[in-house]
């Protein structure tokens, strides 16, 4: 049966409508994949350059830090820039205080994305301090970390609880603290002409009449060690104390001031020392150190010990004791008197002038019995427990303190044990120094234990040991900030200082 023909359904009116809708469709898709597209290409882009300007920007970081590490803190430096395959970076380093710097550096990649870090990091010298970091508490006298009238000036770091009292004063700084304080009596932290930077990690209590004058406070304190004198260690010194009873030369190549007459010249023999004749001196016998049993200096007069290598750390029993009888040869005693040589490791009983250059080697226990004055810049390593009991300061201290600056620090004594030194001082009171006072004891002491202050006294230089023990004295610790550039040889850490990062921020 045919339908009527205007029953028929006509498709002609529906398909273009139809393909212009799919065709609208598809354009709208094809828009919006285009923008995705490039949108994630600019995203992608965008993210590449960044990545690689955070990258540069690093870099400079690693540049920096470098350059810090190896040369020290040099403003003329800074600001400074690189030109990498990929981009260029421009970095700058601020002074925050006297150990904290912040550096930040700016990476821009070739084609002009930038990005920047800001990094803080601590560049500390511990010879510039007084540094307790054992692993125990690192101050400890009965209850309390700093008693009675006990203080320091100068830049200072603890490891463990500081508590204070009395008329305490902690000035100049900056102090680190990681630990606990707990400051009381009329303890003061700063001053009203001189606030000072102070890192504490953990809680910072005032009681009584404490006052503190800050000129910041931080809870980010640098995590250092203190630096090792182990068996290694020992070896090594011992081995530079061999070298130099031989060599003809004041202390150590780097800093001779001139030639003496330590061995003779071809022969080198340790045993000769005492035969060999300063200039128009014929005939002249020099005393060994340890004068009752020359044998032990037959590995050369500035190595004390029984055997040519040195026994475990704190094990050494060949003792030294530097007071009672002269030892060696100085001006006017074997050398001529206007002669500007001397031994390496000498003693003038009879002034109490001691001369010291490079390193001296005591393979045991080392005691000061008389009040003191050294010469040179020389370090003695003991490898057993040091005694000073008299005063010990440069022959060169002079009435102000104008004068010593004058003549510089030029005479240094280094102590250093893997045990630890007893201090003793005058048995009076010590007020607060004034800057024309001279030190009772002026010297740069490592002790791997403790170092004990048994009286009242008056310290100038460094302290770098596990624990400070300063009892119920009152005790004066004051650094000397121009000590670090004339340090004698084998202290330990003393060519290595400490650079490491505190907080970390990309912007």
């Amino acid at each position: 049966m045919r339908m009527p023909h205007g029953l028929l359904c006509r498709d002609d009116g529906v398909v273009l409508p139809l393909v212009m809708g799919i065709i609208s469709v598809l354009t709208v898709i094809s828009v919006a994949s285009f923008a995705l597209a490039s949108n994630a290409l600019h995203e992608t882009t965008r993210t590449q350059g960044e990545t690689v300007a955070f990258q540069i920007a690093n870099a400079g970081v690693d540049a920096a830090l470098e350059q810090v590490y190896r040369s020290g803190f040099v403003e003329d430096n800074f600001p400074a820039s690189a030109d990498l395959s990929g981009g260029t970076y421009v970095v700058e380093v601020e002074r925050l205080d006297n150990s904290e710097f912040q550096l930040t550096s700016v990476g821009t990649d070739a084609t002009g994305f930038t990005e920047t870090v800001v990094v803080r990091f601590f560049y500390i010298n511990l010879w510039e301090m007084v540094f307790a970091a054992g692993t125990q508490e690192s101050l400890t006298a009965g209850g309390g970390g700093i008693t009675g009238n006990s203080n320091v000036t100068g830049p200072f770091y603890v490891r463990g609880t500081v508590n204070t009292n009395g008329a305490a004063y902690i000035h100049n700084g900056p102090w680190f603290v990681d630990g606990n304080v707990s400051a009381g009596g009329n303890t003061e932290i700063g001053s009203t002409t001189n606030p000072i930077q102070v890192y504490v990690s953990g809680s910072y209590n005032l009681t009584g009449n404490a006052t503190d004058y800050l000129r910041n406070f931080s809870v980010a304190v640098p995590k250092l060690e203190l630096p090792r004198l182990g068996a290694d260690e020992l070896l090594i010194a011992a081995g530079k104390a061999q070298a130099e009873s031989i060599d003809n030369l004041i202390g150590t190549p780097e800093w001779s001031a001139g030639p003496n007459y330590e061995a003779e010249e071809g022969v080198q023999d340790p045993l000769a020392y005492d035969t060999i004749d300063p200039p128009n001196t014929a005939g002249f016998t020099r005393e060994y150190a340890r004068k009752d049993d020359v044998e032990l200096h037959r590995f050369g007069y500035k190595y004390i010990g029984e055997s040519s290598s040195p026994s475990e750390p704190r094990q050494g029993s060949s003792s030294l004791v530097i007071g009672p009888w002269s030892f060696g040869a100085w001006p006017g005693n074997g050398y001529p008197v206007d002669s500007t040589s001397n031994d390496d490791f000498a003693y003038d009983a009879a002034t109490r002038t001691l001369y010291v250059e490079g390193t001296v080697f005591v393979d045991g226990p080392v005691t000061f019995t008389e009040h003191i004055r050294y010469r040179g810049r020389g370090t003695i390593v003991a490898n057993g427990d040091v005694l000073i009991q008299g005063a010990l300061h440069p022959d060169n201290t002079g009435a102000t303190e104008a004068e010593r600056r004058k003549m510089g620090p030029r005479h240094v004594l280094g102590i250093a044990t893997p045990g630890n030194i007893t201090v003793q001082g005058p048995t009076g009171n010590v007020p607060k120094p004034e800057p024309t006072d001279p030190p009772y004891h002026s010297l740069a002491m490592y002790a791997a234990e403790t170092i004990a202050f048994t009286t009242n006294n008056y310290y100038v230089g460094s302290i770098v040991a596990g624990q400070i023990n300063m009892g119920n004295n009152n005790v004066h610790l004051v650094t000397d900030p121009d000590l670090p550039e004339f340090l004698p040889d084998s202290l330990p850490g003393r060519d290595t200082p400490i650079l490491t990062k505190g907080a970390w921020a990309r912007q």
